[in-house]
């Protein structure tokens, strides 16, 4: 049952919120996710939840440039920053990451903190945050840090929602990258799958250094940098077999019919979003 309601005004008072009310405590934000979750242990008359809604803190809120950094609020809804213009001009890929997250009623709640901390693989913001560098800023009660996206996305961090919050994104934006972005879900609305996602620079002696992000249902995401020759992009077999080799060399032997199946969209992603970066290639 829920046992209590806290609406925070700060993310002080939010952490000790938490803090007083654990060890059943939860951050609400959007909630579109919270709540199916909670559902089953709201039932049982034993377990009171106690829900701290983040949503009016200032602080968590809006999109903004500091330096080289955009700074996204983890409060921001995935409608929010699907219209923001320095999404736009800067991390287009989370615009279209953000669009296929269910309906457009779904993403006028859901808010970005709560796709990175839903604890599902297939949480389509990850992959191209994860591309992009992203790091994040979180709040306890000892204070704040910096991490890397990829300490949440591996599992090494813990305690998102009951004890931790998240009080910024941060997506570099020092400069536009070349990338190219694929997804592929088996019904309407559904999670991915699989997504893939690619960013081109330029590397040492003419060379170009592709950096490749995959994720999906049952596969947290993973990145790896392969440095190469234009040709071996550029060119539509060197390409084909770079994205086969390179998905036998990280995904290993298939140990079933579903992974035999991951392996070969695994390939033909990379392949399609590679020739959309392409074409920001000169």
């Amino acid at each position: 049952m829920i046992a209590g309601y806290i609406k925070a005004e700060n993310v002080s008072q939010a952490l000790e919120a938490l803090d007083s009310s654990q060890p059943m405590a939860r951050i609400l934000a959007g909630g579109t996710d919270l709540m199916q979750k909670t559902r089953a242990t709201r039932q049982k008359k034993n377990n009171d939840i106690v829900f701290v809604d983040i949503k009016a803190i200032e602080e968590l809120k809006g999109i903004r440039r500091e330096g080289d950094d955009l700074i996204i609020g983890p409060a921001v809804t995935l409608d929010e920053l699907m219209r923001h213009e320095m999404i736009a001009a800067y991390a287009p890929d989370l615009i279209k990451a953000s669009g296929y997250v269910g309906s457009m009623e779904l993403r006028n709640r859901a808010t970005v903190g709560g796709n990175i901390c839903t604890k599902n693989p297939a949480a389509d913001l990850l992959v191209p945050l994860l591309a992009l560098n992203a790091r994040i800023e979180v709040a306890d009660l000892n204070g704040r840090r910096e991490m890397e996206l990829a300490e949440v996305i591996d599992g090494r961090f813990k305690g998102f929602g009951r004890r931790t919050i998240i009080t910024a994104i941060k997506v570099p934006a020092a400069e536009t990258l070349i990338t190219g972005y694929r997804r592929w879900t088996q019904k309407s609305m559904g999670r991915s799958y699989l997504t893939a996602m690619v960013v081109i620079q330029p590397a040492e002696t003419g060379k170009l250094a592709v950096k490749i992000v995959m994720g999906g249902a049952g596969l947290w995401p993973g990145s790896f940098t392969e440095i190469v020759s234009p040709d071996t992009v550029k060119n539509i077999e060197k390409r084909k077999t770079f994205c086969q080799t390179l998905v036998q060399d990280k995904l290993g032997a298939a140990a079933n019919d579903d992974a035999a199946y991951r392996k070969q969209l695994a390939w033909v992603l990379i392949y399609e979003a590679l020739e959309i970066a392409l074409k920001g290639v000169k």
